[in-house]
């Protein structure tokens, strides 16, 4: 975990998309260091990847 952030939830959701596939999206909520709560939703490829911390990373630090 990185120190722009921290107390990540994760829940998985399952969305249909316009072309009718069935794809899962995790929504992640955090804390920035300055105290602000945040959420991003990722889908299960990106979460995969490892792209979680930059993304939860970049939005701390554009919050803060």
């Amino acid at each position: 975990m990185a120190e722009a952030y921290s107390d990540v939830e994760l829940i998985e959701t399952t969305r249909l998309t316009p072309e009718g596939q069935i794809v899962k999206v995790y929504r992640i909520t955090a804390r920035s260091k300055g105290g602000i709560q945040f959420g991003i939703s990722v889908p299960e490829t990106d979460l995969a990847r490892g792209k979680v911390d930059k993304l939860l990373t970049a939005k701390a630090t554009e919050l803060d």
